[in-house]
């Protein structure tokens, strides 16, 4: 009977010897029953020391320990043997690191508890174990990203944030060096920013090598992560042929080794390495904990390399601006600069929309800095005039007519063609006639840019993140202004901050459009008649729409004429909340074709959720099955810890329809039961997600929303679920807080 518990169940005598070990005892240890009995417990058990945040090398335990160093007993914390405390009457719970024959360290949580015989003496003792090596390693996960995302939060810059960075990695994972490498642009080299050792090693060979060392592509474990983009781990680097550090490291004891990219959109920033005097095994929990972590680092330095640009912009624009108060006569030039600067601050941050930031920075510069503004990107090989602007709108269209007409040569010598292939800003103090037609392509172009009397330019680059995507180009005429160098450099100072502006719109526009797409994708493009039924789905995404929501539904034929309806709630937003959406979608959709009951279809679900690789995802749904056809009566519903559906009956009385079940993806056992309604002609089901009664601002709470489905009676399935999303926008002032979606299902 024992050897059927799910647990490791082991005997031991009053000396501490093992007598009994079952099946599960074996799977656990990795050790058959005959080589364990006779052994002491203890040999194979010493006190785990997991979860308790950094420790000094001093403070680790013995892992062959023959005796644990302290425990729970029901009397509370104490120092004792458990075998005494058993053979004294007394149980102990604690945790344990259990080391298999093969090296492998495992995790339990034990209770020992005295062994009686037949007569009620005590024999000896009787241990029960589970493994919680899953557990511990999550939380460990935990701790290290809490003291990873600490550090960046309190620390000004890379070089203070890097010892305390490689300090919170080694505490929280057991390590015992780590090293993080940068790239150097000039160079094309990773070099060493900085080395961390826990304290008590006897390392400096190892140390003194790493910090003298750089690596180009390719070369080394850093040079390996940096050339791939991908985590590399070395089981035993004293065994690497090629690890050019592996003599120092078997001098000072190192094989374990881990190197982890830090990197920004696909870009690697650098990389940090990590070591261990045992040898390293492959864990993929590990490599996906290092990965976020990476992700985060290159976000960290990207956000301070950010602030420093805007540091020494500012900067700059303090110098232009002290050097200007140093002369009366540029006293009034700066005073409007700041003008247009203030301007831009604001009109940029409006909005985030693509097209009207363009038109935003062109309207900027005129009549203040410029006669003309135009803005010009190159799409597939042609350069496209996206944004102009001139104080009188006649001579724009005469413009624009221009560059439908006539457009630029993109291999040209100069002006916005040259700057866009160069990336190089240019002045041109004065346009000379020569220079001006020999731009034209036709003689009717030279002619009207001749009468535009064009007097001097500034073209400068719109670059952002790297690249170079447009040209703006600040031109004089009516004005007859010349431009300087000083008005160059205020030119590029506002053109860094439009260049900005414009990518931040592009990307979020990207972005929204990605969003818009994927969610359209997880919801089905449109209901399904059902025969003698009315069926009805209503959904509002919730903010600018940038964000991929977790609410979805679903209508779908299983089987003849028999049919589902399906809502559900994902928990988050984004990409992760997304994949367990579909997942979702996909598997009802599988698993109703072949199981009959409701509750078992959201137990395959249960199930699905528990083994895909998703963290912290769960999700609420309901799933109800019915009988297609004229005089359809009776439903069967099952939920999953969903919000409960609201019957409208017929006559205007309104039922919370109570199913009880668990939230699907957080429990092995979670319970589920089917329930029954019967439908009469008029009634309405209405299910719904708790974006509906949840909304920040919202007073449609379960009550509310049963008065406005009072006022719903004799209205169709579409006319009610167009009335309740009406309603719930209109108490949110038109902005709903969170998702939403509501499925009505009318017998008429």
């Amino acid at each position: 009977m024992l050897d059927q518990v799910e647990a490791a169940v082991i005997g031991v005598d009053l000396g501490g010897r093992i007598t009994y070990w079952n099946h599960f005892a074996a799977l656990l240890g990795g050790l058959p029953a005959e080589e364990a009995v006779g052994r002491r417990l203890f040999d194979l058990l010493s006190e785990s020391g997991w979860g308790h945040g950094a420790r000094s090398a001093g403070d680790r335990p013995d892992r062959r320990a023959s005796t644990p160093l302290s425990f729970e007993s029901g009397r509370g914390h104490a120092s004792l043997d458990p075998i005494e405390h058993a053979a004294s009457g007394g149980s102990t719970d604690g945790e344990y690191l259990l080391r298999r024959e093969n090296g492998e360290d495992v995790v339990v949580q034990a209770r020992i508890s005295p062994l009686r015989d037949a007569n009620g003496a005590i024999v000896g003792a009787l241990a029960v174990c589970v493994d919680i090596s899953y557990r511990k390693r999550a939380e460990r996960r935990t701790t290290t990203q809490y003291e990873v995302t600490r550090v960046l939060a309190e620390s000004p810059s890379l070089m203070a944030a890097t010892p305390l960075l490689l300090e919170a990695l080694c505490m929280s994972l057991d390590l015992d060096l780590a090293a993080l490498w940068a790239v150097d642009p000039a160079s094309e080299l990773l070099r060493c920013v900085d080395v961390w050792q826990r304290p008590g090693l006897e390392v400096t060979r190892f140390q003194e090598k790493t910090k003298s060392l750089a690596f180009d592509r390719g070369t080394g474990l850093p040079g390996r992560v940096w050339e791939t983009g991908r985590p590399a781990w070395v089981s035993n680097v004293q065994e690497e042929a090629s690890f050019p550090r592996r003599s120092v490291a078997a001098e000072d004891g190192f094989r374990g080794a881990f190197g982890f990219p830090i990197v920004l959109n696909r870009e690697v920033l650098g990389v940090i390495e990590t070591f261990t005097r045992e040898v390293g095994k492959p864990d993929p929990g590990m490599m996906q904990l290092m990965a976020a972590i990476g992700s985060q680092v290159g976000q960290y330095i990207d956000r301070k390399s950010a602030e420093m640009a805007v540091k020494q912009s500012e900067a700059d624009l303090s110098s232009l601006l002290e050097r200007e108060r140093t002369a009366r006569a540029e006293a009034e030039r700066a005073q409007h600069r700041l003008a247009i600067l203030a301007t831009a601050s604001d009109l940029l941050s409006e909005t985030l929309d693509y097209g009207e930031t363009l038109k935003q920075v062109a309207r900027l510069a005129v009549p203040g800095l410029a006669d003309w503004c135009a803005i010009d990107v190159l799409e597939g090989g042609k350069i496209l005039n996206v944004a102009l602007a001139h104080a009188d709108p006649s001579k724009v269209e005469l413009a624009q007519r221009l560059s439908r007409d006539s457009p630029q040569n993109p291999d040209a010598p100069w002006g916005a063609p040259h700057v866009l292939r160069t990336g190089v800003s240019e002045l041109y103090r004065e346009i000379d006639e020569e220079r001006l037609l020999a731009s034209a392509t036709t003689d009717e172009h030279g002619d009207i840019l001749r009468e535009l009397g064009l007097r001097s330019a500034m073209v400068l680059p719109l670059s952002a993140r790297g690249r170079t995507f447009g040209a703006i180009s600040f031109i004089s005429a009516e004005s007859g202004r010349l431009y300087s160098e000083e008005d160059l450099s205020f030119a590029t100072d506002l053109g860094r901050r439009a260049a900005l502006a414009i990518d931040n719109a592009r990307l979020y526009e990207e972005r929204s459009h990605v969003a818009r797409t994927l969610q359209n994708s997880l919801l089905p493009p449109r209901i399904p008649a059902i025969p003698g039924v009315e069926v009805a789905a209503r959904y509002r995404a919730a903010g600018r729409g940038n964000e991929v929501g977790g609410d979805f539904f679903d209508v779908f034929e299983t089987d003849g004429d028999e049919w589902a309806l399906v809502i559900g709630d994902v928990c988050g937003k984004g990409v992760g909340a997304a994949a367990v959406t579909g997942l979702a979608r996909h598997t009802l959709r599988a698993a109703a074709m072949r199981e009959k009951h409701p509750s078992d279809v959201l137990g395959v679900l249960n199930e699905a959720i528990l083994r895909a690789d998703v963290e912290e995802r769960f999700c609420t749904a309901i799933f109800v099955r019915l009988q297609a056809g004229n005089g359809i009566r009776n439903l069967e519903l099952s939920s999953g810890g969903h919000p409960n559906p609201l019957l409208l009956r017929a006559g205007g009385e309104v039922l919370s329809v109570s199913c009880p079940g668990m939230l699907i993806g957080l429990f092995d056992d979670a319970e589920m039961h089917d329930c029954e309604i019967t439908l009469e002609p008029g009634d309405a089901l209405v299910l719904y997600t708790d974006g509906v009664v949840e909304g920040q601002g919202s007073d449609i709470e379960a009550d509310g929303l049963k008065s406005i489905l009072e006022s719903c009676v004799g209205l169709d399935a579409a006319a009610i679920g167009e009335r309740i999303e009406q309603r719930v926008v209109a108490r949110q002032d038109g902005e709903p807080a969170d998702d939403m979606a509501v499925l009505v299902l009318r017998l008429p």
